[in-house]
């Protein structure tokens, strides 16, 4: 019965530790989440500003792929931010 308690107790610190390390865990997760917000908010703009510009006019249906073809060689190419 003591090596059963003894056990719980072991289990129950080792249980409450890595809570304590999901917590800090989960707040890196949140500052990098919130970090890349606003780059997510402008690429999801720009993403759908191309994608409505076919209804003005096919020509712009066929230019699309050119685009993206050009915004992802950007993207490989860009110099990277040592903050993000």
């Amino acid at each position: 019965m003591i090596n059963v308690l003894e056990n719980a107790k072991t289990k129950s610190v080792k249980i409450g530790n890595d809570l304590e390390n999901a917590k800090v865990t989960s707040a890196s997760i949140e500052a990098n989440r919130e970090s890349y917000k606003d780059v997510a908010k402008r690429g999801a703009i720009l993403f759908f500003a191309m994608t409505g510009l076919h209804s003005i006019s096919e020509m712009y249906e066929y230019s699309l792929s050119s685009y993206l073809q050009v915004f992802m060689n950007a993207l490989e190419t860009s110099r990277k931010d040592n903050v993000l």
